[in-house]
């Protein structure tokens, strides 16, 4: 799943300032035409940016508390277990 964040230069005068977060979308079309519709002085691309960031890719690397656990208790000796009560 991937988001869309437009960003916007602080300095719309001569483009020199830096990048600040403004909305973020679902999909690229939305975010592209936020982005173009609130451009100052006409100029898509001037002052505005959409960028693409990557959620997670599939369902499996979402790593869930459990998955966590299971993990740690896994790398465990049989004396740290004990050392713990497992």
């Amino acid at each position: 799943m991937f988001i869309y964040l437009v960003s916007f230069n602080a300095d719309s005068t001569e483009g020199r300032g830096p990048m600040v977060p403004k909305e973020i979308f679902t999909t690229r079309k939305e975010a592209q035409k936020f982005a173009d519709r609130n451009e100052p002085y006409g100029y898509p691309g001037q002052f505005n940016s959409v960028e693409e960031f990557s959620l997670w890719e599939k369902a499996e690397d979402v790593v869930t508390e459990e998955d966590l656990r299971k993990s740690a208790l896994a790398k465990l000796t049989s004396d740290e277990r004990k050392a713990l009560n497992l």
